[in-house]
């Protein structure tokens, strides 16, 4: 503590606990060189007597008052703490008047609130680790009635209250959930709509209707409902009823008491065919529309109720029936259907305040909801006029405080608006201006705030102070100033009373706020004072600002605050008489005051005489020292002259004594101490035109540093986040090829990215590192602004993230969280894109064939398999050894998924297999095996159908060229321009003619086998590829390709040999089956028709097939007859069934007789007649065994 506590950097004088009271004035006494007796003690206003003194000894923290008597020169007053605090009563700009007091008040903590325009939340001193922070979360949907409806300021992210009680509707036979949301004061837009953190568009069974403007109704949540309560029986019959008048919406339901089943022969219950049709028509009209239909085979037990509503678009009375249709069962059925209700609704707003914006929702509740919703939330913005540089015409969505703030004054969210015309428009205008320049914004979610509250807190944010210019509501914005419109001296004013403000030392600043970039969750930056970083600072203040939703914002607020208690650390007070009037809070004015050691000598001037001023009161010159005197002249003009002079003196020189007149105040002092610049934060006005001043002084560097953000003396560390809290989370790696794939219960695959992550470790014995609990992590897609989060475990290790999409750029942020919500440095992953399904899916890991008899198993192993593979294709080749997917046919295309096996017939060739993806995305490599496995059965080739090498047979979408069928690229001659242009009459337009993606080549005639056989039926063929790209003009890199084809893999096209049959006579007519995919085996039919599929997925690319060869083969066979009894003449044996051929006979008699012989006569596929006779050539009866020899059985004809 020094003598005199005026001057800057006074000191505390702090004493132990134990320590008596006497001792400490006594110590004090003689540091001032002061009688002891001279001191008065208070504690708070209680006078503590002298003689109590010895026996008093203040505790911890204990703030004495100390109070100069009489016979002190200055009469001070000194107030000591031991430990800080905030001085309360006092708002941005001063708000209110420094306390009276008799002398100069020196108070000690952080004075950042008194020496600034600005009024944030008062801050807690913390100890090494700062106050608690709690996020705020759980958030829900909640009915309020007869309560205030909130309103968003500039942008947020809010969960609504609901409009009306939500309730449930059955449609068909799931629930659904109806409901209506409030978002305050319209208009406004939406984004970004999420259950929880689950997009809105991820569930299914969504209706959603906006009314954002707050004047029209909501179809999907009406208002008025009426529901007549039926029992009617309408199987089989049409049941009609008639909504009520001016209906906009109804709906019926329908109950199956005891459910929906047949009664089988067996006498168990089982599946029973019906269908429902619901139809409605306008009262007096002839049409009927269907609105619901249902049908289906069911076996249900239980009460069943269908439930359907239409909206027919019109307001009206409409009539409504229904019909039920229900199968008889085996042995009867259950109970009919009834009509059991007609719901009639009509649409009108179920909210009746005017403006009020809204969101009508229907939901699928069942499977996917628990309950009703409570956690539907959005980023909500609010249109609003806006400052276009001129007025306030224009409207548009924006955080500007200025913007804000004029629409609380002038909106219709105040119960008492003021006008346009009561608005300070031009001065707001300027902030608006002032605000942008900043990057200053304002973003809340309000409720039930005053009026004038919720003005000083956007003021707040805007770095201002409301204030009235003229009767009209504006803001006093804490810049910087150059114009002095007022000079205040003791000569002007009375009762001046000031304080110091001496701080302890405070380390670093702590801002807390809702930061838009991690959706408005709770955040903060920390400002560190000078000579103090993340390394060393562990005393930390808390300041809450509101309205804050950027870390750039928040560290500005933390900088201001942490220099206005350095550099603002000397508010003063004074009265004034109706002189006051010359200035206005937030004007700069100059001030002297000897009580506050401000100037030598202030006055008034006596008389002007060219340059010489006489002046009321003597001022002194010493030698070599240049002087300044400052002049409010009689036309409150401040003039700031050179002054010169010898000794002490009522007269000397001015440099420019124009508009100098007697009775001007003046104030005399050295070059720039002759006054001290202060802005006036506060003018309490009192009778008689009289009012109390409150001035805080104008430091320009404050504002410098504000302007140039940054200030050397105050801040050694950036904008960051906590240092007390978790370490920095690793993030191990990102995926988001098929290993990232979810599938859905449906079985769909959809792209997202799986984000492998470490919470990181902290330091042992590093007390200011806490635990990780949870991990934030948030991500965007690479250039958009907003961010989408969630929260998961930290020791999961991994999280997915849904809903991105394929080949997109996404940036990805982690940010680990403790307990208590405080949060890490975040961890970023930028521009990561999303590989999705467009990787080929692996191949598979070993294939084999397994023989059964006259089939062969094909098998296949695939550990490895990945989530978006949908099945596998199969292809064959009929000579062993084949190793090219290109020149291989497909025998099988769509496996499924889960099998590990396929059955084929038993033939020599080549098998080959990939697994494909969901995109048609084929493996790059292919499995290969040899089958040498046939059938050993004796076979006859009856017929080898070939149309090589012209190929005449049915061609559609195909072409022969260069040797083989491919797939057509050709155009009509009626697309040709003019015949110069056709390079070639098969591919006019060139290479660059797209070729049809499928065609096919069917055989020249249909083989006949002349009546219902069972063959073994196989084909060859032969595939080459024709590629269009092929030229090396178009190669990109060598490397790229697969071979000089122009790097075609085979996957680009597909051939499948086809077939179908019938087992009809030709003469009684016949229907072909549908075609099939071919393979090689066994089958029983008449009729056989082959032919080639080509498809290609590259119009660039076809398959050519240089031969297709069938083979029709039929087994051999055997038949005979043992001891069969002739008789005495000729004995018919017939085959059955008949052979293709006439087949070799034997017969072997076993009683011939001498002379006997044996005659064999018909004989014929079908079978053939036996004659024995005896040497008279007399037929006689023997008995014989026959055996024919051929192929074929005929089945039918």
């Amino acid at each position: 503590m020094i003598e005199d506590p005026l001057l800057p950097g006074a000191s505390v004088h702090q004493y132990p606990v134990g320590t008596s009271l006497a001792w400490a004035m006594d110590d004090l006494a003689r540091a001032y060189g002061m009688d002891v007796e001279l001191i008065e003690v208070f504690d708070s206003e209680a006078h503590l007597a002298r003689e109590t003194w010895e026996a008093t000894y203040p505790a911890a923290g204990v703030a004495l008052y100390l109070k100069a008597v009489p016979g002190i020169e200055g009469a001070i007053a000194i107030f000591a703490s031991v430990a800080g605090s905030w001085v309360s009563g006092l708002t941005f700009l001063g708000g209110g008047l420094l306390a009276q007091a008799v002398g100069l008040a020196v108070t000690f903590g952080i004075q950042a609130i008194a020496n600034s325009f600005m009024s944030p939340d008062q801050p807690e001193i913390g100890n090494s680790s700062g106050p608690q922070r709690y996020s705020l979360s759980g958030a829900q949907n909640r009915l309020v009635q007869w309560g205030a409806i909130p309103i968003v300021m500039g942008r947020m992210r809010v969960t609504p209250p609901y409009g009306a009680v939500p309730y449930t509707e059955v449609r068909g036979v799931d629930q659904y959930l109806r409901m209506v949301f409030l978002w305050g004061r319209g208009p406004v837009r939406l984004s970004d709509i999420r259950i929880g953190n689950t997009p809105i568009s991820s569930f299914q069974g969504v209706e959603i209707e906006h009314d954002l403007n707050g004047y029209s109704g909501l179809g999907l949540y009406p208002s008025d409902a009426a529901q007549q309560s039926l029992n009617v029986n309408c199987t089989h019959q049409w049941v009609t009823r008639t909504t009520e008048p001016d209906t906009d919406e109804f709906g019926v339901t329908i109950t199956f008491p005891s459910g929906i089943y047949e009664i089988t022969d067996e006498g168990a219950q089982g599946d029973l065919s019906f269908n429902v049709t619901a139809q409605y028509r306008k009262a007096g009209t002839a049409a009927w529309t269907t609105f619901y239909y249902i049908s289906g085979e069911w076996e249900r037990t239980d009460l069943v109720r269908l439930a359907a509503n239409a909206r027919p678009g019109a307001r009206a009375q409409y009539e409504v029936r229904v019909l039920v249709n229900m199968a008889p069962g085996d042995k009867g059925r259950s109970d009919d259907g009834v009509l059991t209700a007609l719901r009639s609704f009509r649409h009108e707003a179920p909210v009746n305040a005017p403006g009020i914006a809204k969101t009508a929702l229907v939901i699928k509740a069942s499977d996917q909801l628990n309950g009703a919703i409570d956690e539907l939330n959005a980023i909500v913005e609010r249109q609003i006029p806006i400052w276009n540089g001129v007025d306030w015409s224009q409207r548009g969505f924006s955080a500007n405080p200025a913007a804000l703030y004029r629409d609380v004054l002038t909106g219709p969210s105040n119960a008492r608006p003021v006008t346009a015309a009561n608005v300070a428009d031009h001065n707001l205008g300027e902030w608006y201006e002032h605000c942008a320049a900043l990057g200053l914004t304002y973003e809340n979610y309000l409720d039930r705030q005053s009026v004038s509250a919720v003005l000083g807190a956007i003021a707040t944010a805007g770095f201002a102070s409301p204030t009235m210019y003229d009767d009209k509501f504006g803001v006093v914005i804490d810049r910087a100033r150059d114009t002095v419109v007022q000079a205040i001296t003791p000569r002007n004013s009375w009762g001046f009373a000031g304080q110091i403000n001496a701080p302890e030392e405070l380390q670093a600043l702590r801002v807390q706020f809702r930061n838009r970039s991690k959706d408005y969750a709770d955040d903060e930056v920390i400002v560190y004072a000078e000579g103090y970083s993340a390394a060393n600072a562990t005393l930390y203040e808390v300041v809450n600002p509101e309205g804050i939703s950027t870390a750039a914002q928040g560290q500005l607020m933390g900088r201001f605050l942490l220099l206005s208690r350095i550099l603002r650390a000397e508010p003063y007070q004074v009265s004034m008489d109706f002189e006051h009037l010359l200035a206005r809070r937030g004007d700069l004015v100059a001030f002297s005051h000897d009580a506050a050691l401000v100037g030598d000598v202030a006055g008034r001037i006596k008389a002007v005489d060219g340059t010489t001023l006489t002046v009321d009161e003597p001022v002194t010159f010493e030698a070599g020292i240049a002087y300044n005197v400052r002049v409010r002249t009689r036309d409150a003009q401040m003039l700031l002259l050179t002054a010169a002079g010898t000794g002490t003196t009522a007269q000397f020189e001015v440099s420019n004594a124009a508009g100098l007149n007697p009775g001007d105040l003046f104030m005399f002092g050295q070059v720039g101490s002759e006054s001290r610049l202060c802005v006036i934060s506060d003018i309490e006005r009192g009778d008689d035109l009289q009012a109390n001043i409150a001035l805080l002084p104008y430091v320009p560097e404050l504002y410098e540093a504000i302007d140039q953000g940054v200030h050397e003396s105050n801040l050694s560390e950036p904008v960051g986040f906590s240092k007390v809290g978790p370490v920095q989370p690793r993030i191990v790696g990102v995926v988001s090829d098929e290993r990232a794939l979810p599938r859905s219960a449906t079985g769909d695959v959809q792209p997202a990215i799986l984000v492998y992550f470490d919470p990181g470790f902290a330091p042992a014995g590093n007390a200011r590192v806490t635990r990780t609990q949870y991990m934030l992590v948030s991500w965007r897609e690479t250039g958009a602004d907003e961010w989408r989060s969630e929260i998961v475990s930290a020791l999961a290790g991994e999280v997915r993230i849904s809903g991105v999409t394929a080949r997109r750029s996404y940036d990805i942020q982690l940010v680990a969280q403790d307990a208590e919500f405080r949060t890490s440095e975040a961890a970023l992953v930028s521009g990561h894109v999303v590989t999705g399904l467009a990787a080929p899916p692996p191949a598979v890991a070993t294939f084999r064939t397994s023989a059964n008899g006259s089939q062969v198993y094909l098998e296949w192993t695939y550990p490895a398999i990945v989530g978006d593979v949908v099945g596998y294709e199969i292809r064959y080749h009929p000579d062993q050894g084949v190793t090219d997917w290109r020149i291989m046919s497909r025998v099988a295309d769509n496996v499924p998924r889960a099998a590990r096996s396929i059955m084929a017939p038993s033939t020599v060739g080549s098998y080959a297999i990939k697994p494909f993806d969901a995109l048609g995305i084929r493996s790059v490599e292919a499995l290969y095996l040899s089958s040498a496995i046939s059938d050993p059965a004796l076979t006859n080739v009856i017929a080898v159908l070939s149309d090589a090498p012209d190929f005449a047979g049915v061609r559609d979408g195909v072409t022969f060229l260069d040797g083989g069928l491919q797939l057509d690229g050709s155009a009509v001659m009626a697309d040709w321009a003019t015949l110069d242009e056709v390079e070639n009459l098969l591919r006019p337009y060139g290479n660059d003619t797209p070729l049809n993606p499928v065609g096919t080549y069917t055989l020249s005639e249909p083989f006949d086998l002349t009546g219902v056989y069972t063959v073994h039926a196989d084909f060859d063929i032969r595939i080459e590829v024709a590629s269009y790209r092929a030229l090396v003009s178009d190669w990109a890199n060598l490397s790229d390709l697969a071979d000089l084809t122009g790097g075609v893999t085979g996957d680009e096209y597909s051939v499948e040999v086809q077939m179908r049959y019938s087992r009809e006579d030709v003469a009684s007519g016949f229907t072909w089956s549908e075609w099939q995919t071919f393979r090689p085996g066994e089958i029983t039919a008449r009729h056989l028709d082959f032919r080639a599929v080509l498809e290609t997925t590259d119009p660039a690319v076809s398959p050519s097939i240089e031969a297709l060869t069938v083979s029709i083969d039929v087994p051999d066979r055997v038949a005979r007859g043992d001891e069969i009894t002739s008789g005495a003449g000729a004995k018919p044996i017939t085959f059955s069934p008949a052979f293709t051929a006439t087949p070799s006979i034997t017969v072997t008699a076993q009683d011939m007789q001498a002379g006997d012989y044996q005659e064999i006569t018909g004989k014929s596929r079908e079978g053939f007649t036996v004659t024995f006779r005896n040497q008279a050539g007399t037929a006689v009866s023997r008995t014989f065994d026959w055996q024919a020899i051929g192929y074929g059985r005929e089945l039918g004809t």
